[in-house]
């Protein structure tokens, strides 16, 4: 039943909202500005500020840096930028893009990571930190050993989407955050500097949410640890980490009347009847990853005694918190006095990668209560159900580079990497142990100038059985020719076995032992434009042959059919005075929609206002996020496998969600506030669902804080 209250609140946020935009509209222009040269800069996936030079294409080199980016600092600038933050690249042995952290509530109310502007877009059962699936498939070449599709992928984590640090003070961040539906998550970040040139940090996020629905709760504890070390000449450096995550997730298979919902006859949503009672899924994860290098070549001397280890960047001379002006970012690290020359042909770096992974996925449903009809059939005791496997990796990587020097010392124009990896692995079921073992070389070349950077990689497999004779071939040519534009064309050609999943799989529900697979064949082309850092497009074309999927039976399919699916994204970052506007747009169309079946047009939205009061103490943003996708036959999901199938029976989509949010920023606090899905007020027969029988979240009301401490 609509009450009352809850309109009138929707409404006076409204007005408020309009209110302060009509007031401050009298002495705002309307000349259309980067939102980047605003204090909402930055990534708002991760709210932090940064300039990474990363081409969409997948190449982490950088430009030389005959080409300047401006960086605008934000107030207590010294403090910001005394914690530079970086990701891990396999490939690579320097720092090739830094950013620092964002004191600014843009980006905030994404509580929900899948949600969130992370050039992607998720949809899931329900409920914070479920199993979710991707509607923007990558079609990457898939050389290493992948057991299968992840359900969980926009929660996880992996050493590429760690932070790693390195700090001039010790950083602290604190958030919490709850809601009116029994949910809460807590995030804990700590890094400092050991020593001048050594860094750790520890990092815990913690889910835990009791869903609208029976059986729905959440509970996910993440837990990470990194640390990275640079000798002072820069010839040895080390970089690690460890990652846990366990996933204790109830399943409860959707409900069982999509009537009851859409009719709007149960609004008692925890009464209302669903599939499964008792039934849960565990995910356990443990990753420990290390990256030696030694290089055997010095990096390029100077007649002084400190130098920066980053590429430096021009940004403006504005005061900090204490008074002094401040123009580059740097952290200082002492050479001594021999010059040593830099040359493209050097002795280079050898550089070693270990990583070793643990998955377990355990399903239980105990004294089978609920709707039998939910599984396919059973073998053995079928008053029980218990499925579980364990998926052991083990690989080491060693490669050669002649990458050695920093751009902002030497630009070395011609870039080579060989290397060789080995990758072991165990498999474990309720039956069966099977180990596995693959050879992969690789080498990869990269030619650039002033304006342009030319790259071309090329790996195969070796190995008795699975993935043997899988390949990758890939090329990418980004032009530069100033600042504010970018092209970037990017191309791939690949062949590789299916997931292992499709081969094997062996529980007391349902199973399979299928051999008889060809190669995925998939060619695919793109290019991407970027404009002032406001406005970007892409837009890919693939050819994929030989397409693996799990059918309507639960049971792998593979077609003989070519299928050609175009991607174009539009994403934007503006402003208009006041007014920012935040938007990444999807468009898809696939020659075959048996092979893809994804919704024509999806996009995410955000459009808020910023204000400064209070003396410019209040950093206030207010405004609406919105999310959209047309109808389309979405997978359906199954808990016992752990797995999203297709079917071809229930559309969903066409369903607008609407947000309202107000943030604010108080110096190092921040506070915010969210209405989710404020227009299922106004709905008498709600239809939104997320997928097949698992309806979306209704109204509720969240509220969190975040504070930094840089001490």
């Amino acid at each position: 039943m609509l009450k009352i209250s809850k309109l009138l609140t929707i409404f006076a946020l409204l007005l408020l909202t309009v209110a302060l935009q009509a007031q401050i509209s009298r002495s705002a222009g309307t000349t259309v500005s980067s939102s980047r040269s605003s204090s909402s800069t930055g990534n708002r996936t991760n709210n932090f500020q940064g300039d990474t030079n990363q081409n969409p294409g997948g190449d982490t080199d950088t430009l030389p840096k005959g080409i300047i980016y401006e960086t605008n600092i934000v107030p207590d600038s010294t403090l910001i930028n005394s914690v530079n933050i970086f990701h891990f690249a396999p490939l690579s042995i320097k720092i090739i893009g830094h950013w620092h952290p964002m004191l600014n509530p843009a980006g905030l109310q994404l509580n929900d990571k899948i949600h969130s502007f992370n050039d992607d877009y998720y949809l899931n059962t329900g409920n914070v930190g479920q199993a979710c699936y991707s509607l923007m498939p990558k079609l990457l070449p898939q050389t290493d050993f992948r057991y299968g599709p992840s359900i969980i992928e926009g929660y996880g984590r992996n050493p590429l989407t760690l932070n790693m640090y390195q700090t001039e003070r010790p950083f602290t961040s604190l958030k919490y955050e709850s809601s009116a539906e029994k949910e809460y998550q807590l995030e804990v970040i700590h890094t400092q500097n050991i020593t001048q040139l050594w860094n750790f940090s520890l990092h815990y996020n913690l889910i835990n949410s009791e869903g609208l629905y029976t059986n729905q709760k959440t509970k996910n504890n993440y837990f990470d640890a990194t640390t990275n070390y640079f000798s002072k000449n820069l010839r040895y450096i080390v970089k690690g980490g460890v990652i846990w995550q366990k996933l204790n997730i109830l399943e409860n298979g959707g409900i069982t009347s999509d009537s009851l919902f859409t009719n709007d006859i149960q609004t008692n949503r925890a009464g209302m009847p669903v599939n499964l009672y008792n039934a849960y899924t565990d995910f356990n994860t443990l990753t420990l990853f290390a990256q030696q290098s030694f290089s055997l070549a010095h990096q390029p001397g100077k007649v002084i005694k400190t130098d920066t280890l980053w590429i430096r960047r021009a940004a403006d001379s504005l005061p900090d918190s204490t008074g002094k002006s401040f123009v580059t970012d740097s952290f200082n690290v002492h050479y001594d006095t021999t010059i040593y020359n830099p040359h493209i042909f050097n002795l280079g770096a050898f550089v070693h990668n270990i990583n070793f992974s643990r998955n377990k996925h355990n399903y239980t449903d105990p004294g089978l209560s609920g709707n039998i009809e939910a599984y396919p059939a059973f073998f053995g005791d079928s008053t029980a159900l218990l499925d579980s496997s364990c998926v052991y990796t083990l690989e080491n990587s060693l490669h050669w580079t002649n990458d050695i020097y920093n751009d902002f010392q030497f630009h070395n124009p011609l870039k080579f990497y060989f290397g060789i990896k080995h990758t072991a692995i165990g498999i474990r079921d309720i039956e069966k142990y099977t180990t596995l073992s693959l050879l992969k070389p690789f080498a990869r070349a990269t030619i650039s100038t002033k304006h342009f950077l030319l790259s071309g990689g090329a790996e195969t497999v070796l190995a008795d059985g699975y993935k043997n004779g899988d390949y990758a071939f890939t090329a990418n040519l980004l032009w530069q020719p100033d600042s504010n534009n970018r092209v970037n064309i990017f191309a791939a050609l690949s062949g590789n076995d299916p997931d292992y999943i499709y081969y094997d799989y062996f529980s007391n529900v349902i199973r399979w032992d299928i051999n008889d697979y060809n190669k995925i064949h998939t060619q695919k082309i793109g290019i991407s434009y970027n404009w002032h850092g406001w406005l970007e497009l892409t837009s890919t074309l693939s050819n994929v042959a030989n397409n693996v999927w799990l059918g309507l039976d639960f049971r792998p399919v593979q077609t003989d059919k070519k299928a050609v699916l175009s991607q174009t994204v539009l994403k934007s970052n503006l402003a208009w005075g006041i007014v920012h506007w935040q938007s990444f747009n999807l468009l898809q169309f696939s020659s075959d929609d048996e092979v893809f079946r994804l919704p024509r047009f999806s996009a995410k939205h955000s459009i808020f206002v910023e204000l400064k009061l209070f003396r410019q103490a209040l950093l206030l943003q207010t405004g609406f996020d919105l999310r959209y996708n047309t109808l389309f036959y979405a997978d359906a999901y199954s808990p016992f496998l752990g797995a999203f199938y297709q079917q071809q029976e229930y559309k969903v989509g066409n369903t607008l969600w609407t947000d309202f949010f107000v943030s604010g920023q108080i110096k190092h606090a921040i506070l915010y506030a969210k209405l989710l899905h404020i227009n299922t007020l106004l709905e008498k027969n709600p239809s939104y669902f997320m997928i097949p029988h698992y309806p979306g979240q209704d109204f509720t009301v969240q509220w969190g804080v975040i504070w930094r401490f840089f001490d």
